[in-house]
């Protein structure tokens, strides 16, 4: 009977890595690249390995730590109102996503991130905050020309600011 942190943690780990797999091998009927373009394969691929990878790192922390790994589920006080906060920020992203548009969406998104969970000093909120956003608007945007939700700037395009 798995009653121990250590053994769940490597249950959990070994799942991970079998859906990771299943992503991976999923994947390979879709392709990853075809004439150098990405193809319907490539990301689901990508996600299985990164899936593989991180439990493969969490199963070697937890193995090499061995019983004296201990720990809690939320190891600062606050954690469960930061995921509540994280959740429900997320959900309303995805609701705002198509009335706000991607950019401006991305934006809120990151500045309340780095102000109500993790909070940074208003300068640097804004600063990354827009830097995410414009990075993320470019390499989606301009290229990989996916056509991202507007909302209510229209027709804006970022590099109309310049």
């Amino acid at each position: 009977m798995l009653q121990t942190r250590q053994s769940r943690d490597v249950l959990s780990s070994l799942v991970f890595m079998a859906i990771g797999l299943i992503f991976c091998i999923g994947s390979i009927t879709y392709g990853d690249v075809r004439g150098g373009v990405p193809s319907a394969g490539l990301f689901p691929c990508l996600g299985g390995m990164t899936f593989i990878l991180l439990s493969a790192i969490n199963l070697g922390l937890t193995l090499k730590a061995g019983s004296a790994k201990a720990g809690l589920f939320f190891p600062q006080a606050d954690s469960p109102r930061k995921l509540s906060l994280l959740l429900g920020a997320l959900f309303a992203y995805g609701v705002a996503l198509m009335f706000l548009g991607f950019f401006l969406t991305t934006l809120l998104f990151m500045i309340f991130l780095l102000k109500a969970i993790e909070p940074q000093k208003w300068g640097a909120s804004l600063i990354a905050s827009f830097s995410v956003s414009a990075a993320a608007y470019i390499l989606f945007e301009v290229l990989l020309k996916v056509q991202l939700p507007v909302g209510i700037l229209g027709n804006f395009r970022l590099w109309n600011l310049f």
